[in-house]
């Protein structure tokens, strides 16, 4: 979401507005030019946008009990106050901050409706926010002297919210918000929370929504943010996906974390730090393709990539010998055609021999065409057979119970078994299918194994071999 909230600040002592006695005149100091604490850069030409957009924006406020509250959650919340007037006598005015640096502050008039609403009278001092109207914004992101601000190039005013004591209009932080309201839910949630095995895990009290899991691992990756920490950031959460956070702290990292829901846990994981790149649309969506053509990472297309360019270079050579072969025709159809030229006696014979040596380049090239088709149905026919082969070594062990025979067989069809490993694992589960303890009673019938093919068992391993000879002797 891009920021459109700001902190302001009305100051001064209420006069009464000459033009009708029942409304009061104040003043607000609204915002500075530069990069802001709400990581946000204003421009010198942005801001004349700002100020010719300013007459007619409406104060408003929500009134709770003993202060005025904070933006509420929706735009009809709270009553209209007052407003700038059309001539706000606006003018650039320096101020000493709190933290010690002095800014300049682009100031007007507003008009209180302090005879209609008593609560008017109580504005000067409060704190406001300056907000912007979304629909109107336009800019970019950019890096301004280190940091990532959003920079404006349009926008314009939609009002002036009067804010309560506790309340401040701004957080700087990954999402731009409302700092009171999402700290103090920030720092309920962080109660609730229990740190378990140093800063790696945390045990919630509640199932994880998004939400949740967002405020979880911002907790996580920042164990200094509360009071005794001065509340420190180490890292912005710019996104959160299934498997990991794209977070930000100078550079941006991928923070992996697994979530449990039935234990209502969530764990971080490994960190990777990941890049931005200046890329178009058109080459973001090659980007995409070639990323999914891949099983979703790049780390494969070099090697598939160097495959590709050995199968290139075989049929470049390929390409070259046959380019040989025609360029040598070419060569004697040439010496033939002169041949002809010299002499109106031999050209019916040399126009023979160019049929002839063209109709050779034609075989020629049909005969490497239907070599690469046997090439072809060869290797099919071999890996046929192959398959054939060991679906029959498994046919030999009907025996075995149909669940056994069917991983067998599913594993022949994906390619996993050369016919040695095969035999051997089937032999391996005939003996564990038919193994007998020693201490079995001998007069219990055995299930002795019957091959298809013969009356010879498979050949077995010494141990499979130990163990058949003596379940044929009746376990003696």
């Amino acid at each position: 979401m891009l920021p459109n909230v700001f902190e302001v600040s009305i100051y001064g002592n209420l006069t009464p507005f000459e033009k009708n006695p029942l409304l009061s005149l104040a003043r607000v100091r609204i915002f500075y030019k530069g990069l802001n604490r709400n990581r946000t850069f204003i421009t010198d030409e942005f801001a004349e946008k700002l100020i010719a957009s300013l007459p007619y924006t409406p104060v408003s406020g929500i009134w709770d009990e003993n202060d005025f509250s904070d933006h509420g959650k929706s735009r009809e919340e709270g009553r209209i106050y007052g407003l700038v007037p059309e001539f706000p006598n606006g003018a650039w005015e320096k101020h000493l901050d709190k933290d010690g640096v002095e800014r300049e502050y682009y100031c007007c008039d507003v008009v209180l409706f302090t005879t209609r609403y008593a609560d008017a009278a109580k504005i000067v001092g409060k704190s406001q926010s300056m907000e912007l109207w979304q629909k109107s914004i336009k800019g970019e992101w950019v890096i301004q002297g280190g940091v990532k601000c959003f920079k404006y190039s349009d926008g314009c005013f939609i009002g002036l919210q009067v804010l309560g004591d506790d309340i401040e209009p701004c957080f700087e932080g990954a999402a731009f918000f409302s700092y009171a309201e999402s700290l103090k839910e920030m720092i309920n949630i962080l109660e609730k929370y229990s740190l378990n095995g140093g800063k790696t895990k945390m045990e919630l009290n509640f199932k994880l929504s998004d939400r949740e899991k967002r405020n979880a691992i911002f907790a996580l990756l920042n164990p200094n943010f509360n009071d005794e920490g001065g509340w420190e950031i180490n890292y912005e959460i710019c996104e959160i996906y299934d498997e990991y956070a794209l977070v930000y702290n100078g550079e941006y990292f991928r923070q992996y974390y697994t979530k449990n829901d039935e234990t209502d846990s969530l764990e971080l994981g490994n960190i990777e730090k990941t890049f931005v790149m200046d890329i178009s649309e058109a080459e973001y969506t090659a980007l995409k393709a070639l990323r999914s053509a891949n099983g979703g990472v790049f780390t494969e297309i070099d090697s598939k990539y160097q495959s590709l360019v050995d199968n290139n270079s075989t049929l470049q050579g390929e390409k070259t010998d046959l380019e040989n072969s025609v360029a040598t025709l070419t060569e004697q159809v040439g010496s033939l055609q002169e041949t002809i030229n010299s002499g109106a006696d031999t050209i019916s014979g040399l126009n023979s021999k160019i049929e002839e040596l063209n109709a050779t380049a034609a075989t020629q090239q049909e005969a490497f065409t239907a070599l690469e088709e046997e090439v072809t149905s060869l290797r099919e026919f071999k890996a046929d057979a192959e398959k054939a082969e060991k679906l029959a070594e498994i046919a030999k062990y009907s025996m075995l119970e149909e669940e056994v025979v069917k991983q067998f067989t599913e594993a022949v069809e994906q390619g996993n078994y050369t016919l040695a490993s095969l035999q051997d694992a089937l032999k391996v589960a005939y003996v564990n299918a038919n193994a007998q303890s020693i201490f079995t009673n001998v007069n219990q019938p055995a299930n002795h194994f019957i091959p298809k093919t013969g009356t010879q068992s498979p050949e077995l391993s010494g141990a499979a071999r130990l163990i058949s000879n003596r379940r044929n002797n009746g376990g003696n």
